[in-house]
């Protein structure tokens, strides 16, 4: 039984033994399955990680490629708009618009002739068709025909292909407009300049920001074209913001910023600050010399400039070495006809009449007018400029008649091209209603004078030297109608104005010194015409020329006091001192210098009436034959 147990226990235990050996049989296939299924996943991860990762390479490949196109696609952009804007620069500013008109002259002409050849024309009609094509055209100022066909034909229509062929290319555009825009105001149509200007701008702004050096080029040049127009206070802060950001982003010496600083002075010039100008004209011309050198156009410019400031300030003598250097270099380095070379020459001119040499003055004024209307055209700012100083010119000198014509065309041309608010063309109202007075038309010239007066003090202010001359010449002209109690207030204003901005020493406030002793002396309040009519004389020995004119016209007004004030020894000394330089400075036949005959004549009368037989009736017949030997009209002395 034990056995059979035992047995049967024995084969409990086999077949328990067979189980667990199923069992682990079993457990090692379900572990090699799992294995699998773990090798299988991680082979799959790893694959799908393989896979994420070339993606990602992929992209990444993609990304730089792209980046890579963009990059291209932006240099060809900017090449594109390098080439596109040098193209167009080199386009424009290569135009001859006087060798232009010329062409276009002489290719009519040539059609002319050519057709007549196939209507079979003799020689003889044709030679006479010619020559009368040749006489209607002598005339012809052939720049402002160019000039006009540019502007309809070229800088108009590129104005219209800049707005719809490159409105997706905001860049290419301003760049575009802004080239258009310089040329415009270069060649002095500032109405058409205007649009494309605010839109150079306004792009650059809203696409580079305000700092980019481009943005800061378009707003110089919208105070530069602002102040081309009169607009000063407009300008102002456009000339302000761009230099302040061309010393930040581009630094103090740069080409520039050295425009800025110099574009900066000119405004306070035109604003009649001179003082508040100064440094900035002469921190652009050391600029200039160091960086660009002594003969480069913009040191040239800033010579020239300086120059200009001295004169305004009164600082003749000061300014003749500017002027000059400027205008050797300007002819060196630009030409004859480039037009900084004309402006420098009328420069000089206008330093030579300042210095009371007119006729030296005359050949640089003449130059620069037919050079302007040459190169520039007849109705170019700068041309009527040069109209304007021809015609104040000939009537300083006295010849009146010549210098209407001049001074009518500057005033009808600026009124047209300017407008009536633009300070110069203020400046030549002022100056037909001075030559109206000057030949006596005291009841034409008054519309003159006032318009100018009441329009300088609207548009540049009660301080600024013009508006001073402007009341100066005011009471000047109530003085000349008689009307003394109405000027004295304009001559008041006038001189205390010039002393308290511009110095006693200015010519300015002289010649308003002088105009206030002649009142007084009108009004009989000698004394007081004395002092100043012998403040002027001092000053002006002092501060102007030798032999300057202005001191021999004071001279000639405190000798007329005296006279009056029967000092007459004193007055026969001014009064022969200012004969002399009168006649020196302007020839016999000039009013001023009859008018110091006339003194003279009156002086010795009146010292004969006071001292019989002392032969002072001799002296005052000697006079008058002098006056009857030159050919002149004795008339009330005047001054």
């Amino acid at each position: 039984m034990r056995r059979n147990r035992t047995g049967v226990i024995a084969g409990a235990v086999v077949a328990a033994a067979l189980v667990v050996a199923t069992v682990v049989s079993i457990g090692f296939a379900l572990g090699e399955a799992e294995q699998r299924a773990i090798a299988e996943q991680r082979e799959k991860d790893a694959n799908d990680a393989k896979s994420l990762a070339q993606q990602r390479e992929q992209e990444a490949n993609e990304a730089r490629e792209r980046e890579a196109q963009a990059k291209a696609q932006a240099q060809a952009r900017a090449d594109e708009l390098e080439m596109v804007t040098a193209f167009q620069q080199s386009m424009l500013s290569e135009i001859d618009a006087e060798q232009m008109g010329r062409n276009i002259l002489q290719a009519l002409r040539a059609e002319i002739e050519a057709a007549l050849g196939e209507q079979g024309a003799d020689q003889s009609a044709k030679q006479a068709l010619l020559a009368s094509f040749d006489q209607a055209v002598a005339h012809a100022n052939t720049t402002n025909l160019a000039l006009e066909v540019i502007d309809r034909n070229i800088l108009a229509r590129a104005a219209e292909t800049i707005e719809t062929e490159f409105a997706g290319q905001p860049l290419v555009r301003a760049a575009l407009d802004q080239t258009v825009a310089d040329t415009y105001r270069e060649i002095g149509l500032y109405e058409a300049a205007m649009p494309l200007q605010e839109a150079a701008l306004q792009i650059r702004r809203r696409e580079l920001g305000d700092e980019d050096p481009d943005t800061l080029d378009s707003i110089n040049n919208m105070g530069t074209l602002l102040q081309s127009m009169g607009k000063y206070a407009e300008a102002e802060p456009y000339f302000r913001e761009a230099l302040e950001g061309r010393r930040r982003v581009l630094g103090d010496d740069h080409p520039g910023t050295l425009t800025s600083i110099n574009n900066m002075g000119f405004l306070l010039k035109a604003q009649g600050k001179l003082a508040e100008a100064e440094p900035y004209y002469r921190e652009a011309l050391e600029g200039g010399r160091r960086v660009l050198g002594d003969h480069h156009p913009d040191t040239l410019i800033s010579i020239d400039n300086m120059g200009s400031l001295l004169q305004s300030m009164g600082k003749l003598a000061e300014a003749e070495p500017y002027y000059r250097e400027a205008l050797e270099g300007c002819r060196r380095v630009l030409g004859d006809d480039h037009p900084d070379t004309l402006l420098s020459i009328g420069n000089m001119g206008f330093l030579l009449q300042a210095q009371g040499k007119p006729a030296e003055a005359e050949p640089y004024f003449r130059e620069a007018l037919e050079g302007n209307r040459r190169v520039l055209g007849d109705d170019h700012p700068h041309t009527l400029t040069s109209i304007n100083n021809m015609g104040l010119l000939l009537q300083s000198m006295g010849k009146y008649a010549e210098a209407e014509p001049y001074v009518r065309d500057a005033l009808e041309g600026r009124r047209r091209v300017l407008g009536d608010d633009h300070p110069t063309t203020l400046s030549s109202i002022n100056n037909m209603g001075m030559l109206l007075q000057s030949i006596g038309k005291y009841d034409e010239a008054e519309p003159y004078l006032r318009e100018a007066l009441e329009g300088r003090r609207r548009v540049l202010g009660g301080d600024h030297p013009r508006t001073l001359t402007s009341i100066n010449n005011m009471g000047r002209l109530l003085q000349a109608q008689g009307k003394l109690a109405d000027t004295e207030p304009y001559l008041r204003e006038a001189l205390e104005g010039f002393r308290r901005v511009l110095g006693d020493d200015h010519p300015n406030t002289l010649i308003s010194i002088h105009n206030m002793g002649r009142l007084l002396r009108d009004l009989g309040r000698l004394e007081e015409a004395e002092a100043l009519g012998g403040e002027a004389v001092d000053r002006a020995r002092r501060t102007l020329p030798q032999g300057h004119w202005h001191t021999g016209l004071f001279l000639h007004g405190y000798g007329l006091a005296l006279t009056k004030l029967a000092r007459h020894e004193a007055a026969e000394q001014a009064l022969l001192e200012a004969h002399g330089a009168l006649l020196a400075s302007l020839g016999a036949e000039h009013q001023q210098t009859i008018n110091a005959v006339n003194a003279l004549v009156n002086l010795y009368t009146a010292w004969h009436e006071a001292e019989p037989d002392k032969g002072y009736d001799a002296k005052a017949a000697q006079w008058r034959a002098k006056m009857a030997e030159e050919g002149t009209e004795e008339e009330e002395s005047d001054d």
